[in-house]
Formats: structure tokens, C-alpha cells, sequence
């Protein structure tokens, strides 16, 4: 959400404050970096060389985006992940360095996002812009930060591959100037930008408006109208709940258990398809010894609900895909980093300080859907 704002650094042209970021390791193993974020950032990073696996906290207003992204680029390399605690802020420059953490991935080996934020962290971007003081500046010097903005722009529209996030994702990102912030506030961005939120744990059970939820985010964080402007109007989580009131959806018939994978799979309808066909999401969730999960399976266009139950019980392949991370619980036993995206079961406007207790009354006032125990 774009949110007005006054900026207390400058992004682009930041030679008028020698100031620079604080880089140290504190009590708990992780290394902390707060203040302007300014040339020499990097390098002090670099000196303490961070192993793999290493959490860096980051707390700023800004600075400099050339050094944001030199400190993207060193994350992502180093495997290094990236946090905003609680109560702290990230802004502009500091955001566009967070967007670089990054983690292990899956068996392959594959890096995956690596960034978190707490319930009450500030996380906000904008384009970059030259923030002088009044005075007079020489033709030189106007064309070589008009130049050095317009590198930067490109520049971060080119580290895709750094952020793990689609080019055309990463420009929504950028769409603020000057005094607006574009913050990062609600479960459904949280999502688009593969952000996970910290201490915020998977229910015990899942209810009609989290699997609505559920498949609402993983259609738009797959098939959002950034990526396909054919998506712009359609609202997912609205339309799934208005098609499962009107055809009298119950979880019972929507559920069926895979006797022989021991996993039960929910057919939810997400939105109306042509020729009276609708778009199902499949939702899967098992017991296995590592811990509770839910895991979206996909999407298929089918006729009712009897041939998209009928259609889970064959095993079959789904139509198009679901890029939604499990949603597991550990059971305790670590802080999977996977448990963080427990957001996903909420509404996707939903404001990242009431995820929570969102979770919390779905538990206490809707029926569960059956599923493991």
C-alpha cells in the first residue's frame, strides 16, 4: 500500500551526510546493520565475513540504492538471511538490500527467499530520486546523478535473479516517488514478495475461510496481474467464498483421504470458468513423522464439485500451477523456516499485525475441515 511519508535519509545522491551504517555482530550470532545505508557498507560486512547461514538484522531509513543492491547481491551469494525485528524499520536502500536474503533451498540444492519480517516491522520502497539542497549545481553534476538515477532503476529491474522475485513483480515495488513510501502491509504482499512473517504459527486446524484464503493467494502470487494483465479485476478470495455459499459447499463432500499417501485432499472452488466450469484449487495436508502441512497441489478447471473431488481421488495433475510455500509445524522441535507462511491462510488484505488473531477466531468460530488429526 502506497502510504505518504517524510524520509528522515536521501536515496541516490547521498554525499551531503558522511554518516555510515553500523555493521556488527551481536549477542545472539546474527549481525546487526542499522543507520544510513552509504559507500564502505559493504566492504565492513565483507571484513567480518558472515558464514553461510548467517541472519542479518537490518534496521535504516535508507541511503545509497548502488550500495542496497551491491548488499542484495553479497546476501544472496553468502546465502546470508535478512530481517527486519520487530518494532524496526527498512526503507528504500535498506529494502532493496533485505529483497537479497536468501536461504538453502529445497534437496536440489536450489537457493530460496530468505527474508522475514516481525508483526510489527515497517518495510517500505520507492523509486530512487536525487535529494540536494537548495543551491546552484553545475551542468556536470546534475546530468551525472540524472545518470546515476536512471542506472539505479535499471539496475534493480536486471537483479531479479538476486530477489528470486519476476521483473514485472519488482517494478510494483518501485511504483512510489519522492515522499511516498510503497510499504509492504498486508498478508496478500507478503506473499507476492515471498516475505515470510516471523512467530506467527500454523493452526491446528484449517476452517472454509482458510482454504478459501489459502488457494485465493496461492492463484494471485502465481498468476497475479502483474505477471498476466488478464487477472487485473479478479478477486480470488471474494469469488471463492461467494461460489461456495451459492452452491452450498460443505467440507465433508469437498474432502476426500488417500487411504494409500495417508493425505487428505479439499477441493475448493476459486472462480468461474467458461461453459459453466469453475477453476478448483487443491489442497493437500498430511501428518508425516516432520510435522503437520498444507500444501497447495495446483489448480484445474472442472465441471462441479463431484468431478473436482472425483478428480483428487484419481491422483490426477492439476492445470496450472501453485508457487505457495508448505505451510508446515515443526512440532516444536526447530524454527522450520517454512512455518513462517502460515499468512497464507488468512484473507489476503489482512493486515500483517492481525494475522494472528485472524487465525485465532477462524479456529474459534468456523468448523473444521476434515484432516489429519
Amino acid at each position: 500500500m502506497i502510504i505518504k511519508a517524510l524520509l528522515l535519509a536521501s536515496f541516490v545522491v547521498a554525499a551531503f551526510s558522511a554518516q555510515c551504517a553500523e555493521v556488527r555482530y551481536v549477542n545472539d550470532g546474527r549481525i546487526k546493520i542499522s543507520g544510513p545505508i552509504k559507500e564502505g557498507d559493504l566492504e565492513r560486512l565483507e571484513r567480518l565475513n558472515p558464514p553461510m547461514g548467517t541472519t542479518i538484522s537490518l534496521h535504516s531509513n535508507g541511503g545509497d540504492f548502488q550500495v542496497g543492491l551491491g548488499l542484495a547481491e553479497y546476501f544472496s551469494n553468502n546465502m546470508l538471511e535478512t530481517v527486519v525485528d520487530d518494532g524496526e524499520q527498512c526503507l528504500s536502500a535498506c529494502a532493496i538490500a533485505f529483497l537479497g536474503g536468501a536461504s538453502a533451498g529445497d534437496e536440489d540444492g536450489q537457493i530460496s527467499p530468505g527474508r522475514s519480517i516481525g508483526e510489527s516491522s515497517r518495510l517500505g520502497f520507492h523509486a530512487p530520486y536525487i535529494n540536494a539542497p537548495e543551491a546552484q549545481y553545475s551542468k556536470k553534476f546534475v546530468e551525472g546523478a540524472y545518470d546515476r538515477a536512471v542506472k539505479t532503476v535499471v539496475n534493480v529491474a536486471q537483479y531479479a535473479d538476486v530477489f528470486k522475485l519476476d521483473a514485472v513483480v519488482i517494478t510494483e515495488l518501485m511504483r512510489a516517488v519522492r515522499e511516498q513510501l510503497e510499504y509492504v502491509d498486508t498478508a496478500g504482499e507478503l506473499g507476492r514478495y515471498k516475505i515470510a512473517l516471523r512467530k506467527v504459527k500454523m493452526p491446528s486446524v484449517l476452517t472454509k475461510t482458510m482454504a478459501a484464503s489459502f488457494c485465493a493467494n496461492g492463484w494471485d502470487w502465481t498468476h497475479n496481474a502483474a505477471k498476466d494483465p488478464n487477472w487485473a479485476s479478479m478477486d480470488a478470495f471474494s469469488q471463492s467464498i461467494a461460489i461456495m455459499n451459492s452452491s452450498h459447499w460443505n467440507e465433508e463432500d469437498a474432502t476426500v483421504w488417500l487411504s494409500y499417501e495417508d493425505k487428505w485432499v479439499t477441493a475448493v472452488p476459486i472462480l468461474e470458468g467458461n461453459e459453466g466450469t469453475y477453476v478448483y484449487c487443491l489442497i493437500e495436508r498430511g501428518n508425516p513423522d516432520e510435522g503437520r502441512y498444507v500444501s497447495c497441489n495446483g489448480f484445474v478447471r472442472l465441471g462441479d464439485l463431484a468431478e473436482a473431488v472425483g478428480w483428487a481421488k484419481g491422483n490426477n495433475s492439476t492445470e496450472y500451477p501453485c508457487e505457495i510455500p508448505f505451510v508446515v509445524d515443526p512440532e516444536g522441535k526447530n524454527d522450520n523456516f517454512s512455518d513462517r507462511y502460515a499468512y497464507a491462510l488468512v484473507p489476503p488484505s489482512t493486515p500483517i499485525d492481525q494475522v494472528r488473531p485472524k487465525l485465532d477466531q477462524l479456529v474459534a468460530t468456523e468448523r473444521p475441515i476434515p484432516g489429519p488429526k
